[in-house]
Parts: structure tokens; sequence; C-alpha cells
């Protein structure tokens, strides 16, 4: 099968790693004194995350996975950063 992308490779990815960082930093306390909302933060990583597993189970073009991979990484970096500033 040419093009064929393996599972490691659809799945695995720095993006998955970003995510997880997100997450975990959503654990930690606020330090600001008006309401931070992070609910609305993890909600929309996780429909973010769960629209790219689909494209990874649907997707068989290995650039346009790539593509939305690397903008749900850069969303995930934006939102790290947005959460620790």
């Amino acid at each position: 099968m040419k093009g064929a992308i393996s599972a490691g490779k659809r799945f695995l990815r720095l993006r998955l790693v970003l995510f997880a960082v997100f997450l975990t930093i959503q654990l930690l306390p606020d330090t600001i004194s008006r309401d931070s909302l992070p609910l609305y933060a993890i909600g929309l990583a996780a429909a973010l995350e769960a629209l790219v597993l689909v494209a990874s189970v649907r997707g068989k073009d290995k650039f346009a996975l790539d593509l939305l991979s690397d903008i749900a990484g850069f969303v995930y970096a934006a939102l790290i950063l947005w959460t620790l500033l």
C-alpha cells in the first residue's frame, strides 16, 4: 500500500504531549483574582483533540494529517502560554 500511515505515526505525535501538558497545567492553582473559566479552555482542547483523532482514523492523506496535527499543536501551545501568563 503506497502512502499508508502506520498507527504509531497516526496517533503518537508531539501534539499529544502538548495536550497532556495543557491538561496538567489546568491542575495548577490559579493566581488571578477573577474566575479563569478553565472548563472552556479544556472543552476547546478536548473538542480539537477529538477532531484530530477522528481525522487520524478516517484520513488517508499524510500531508493533510500532518497539517492538522501541526495546527492543533500550535493551538495547544497557545493555550498553554495563555494559561501560564
